[in-house]
């Protein structure tokens, strides 16, 4: 793959003398400097990290040309990458690969949301069926409760029904015993 990068180098001279006797053509040596440097640290790469790694880059070639500068007085404080290029072939192959990319990860999503709601859904149900239980379970015991208060005041007005009459009688036994008695 060809890549076409243009960069800019920011250096400054401290040491005239280095710089205007230690090497000829200073500006014209550290282009051919930056550019061995630049093909050094982008032949290591992948194509797609060429265009993720642009300040690690721009960083190693800043660092590497600072080095290879110092004994001619210069020193370089930072490159920067301006511009990557690729062939038209190579711009379209990625290009297709990121919208595959893009409609894979909104597949993904979808699909995600999906599940998401029939969770959701299936979390619904499971929680109306307790609440149902519930009620019904809550229903019956209401009604058991109802039914035992019912048979309860039944049972008292009957026992309270059986003391009258037992109280009756046994009163009657007494005024009868009274009566023979006398």
């Amino acid at each position: 793959v060809h890549v076409k990068l243009d960069g800019a180098v920011y250096a400054k001279v401290e040491d005239t003398y280095q710089a205007a006797y230690g090497i000829e053509k200073p500006a014209h040596m550290i282009s051919v400097l930056a550019q061995s440097a630049m093909r050094k640290e982008v032949g290591n790469l992948e194509l797609d990290q060429l265009f993720l790694e642009r300040e690690s880059l721009n960083a190693g070639i800043a660092i590497a040309l600072d080095e290879a500068s110092q004994p001619w007085g210069i020193r370089i404080f930072r490159y920067e990458i301006a511009d990557i290029t690729v062939d038209l072939g190579t711009r379209e192959a990625m290009e297709r690969q990121s919208n595959a990319e893009r409609v894979r990860r909104a597949e993904v999503l979808e699909s995600e949301g999906y599940r998401q709601r029939l969770i959701n859904q299936s979390e619904g149900d499971r929680q109306s069926a307790i609440n149902s239980a519930q009620g019904e379970a809550e229903s019956i015991r209401l009604k058991a409760q109802a039914e035992a208060d019912r048979i309860r005041v039944l049972a008292e007005a009957h026992a309270g029904s059986t003391r009258v009459a037992a109280s009756a009688t046994a009163d009657s036994l007494r005024a009868i015993a009274a009566a023979v008695g006398e």
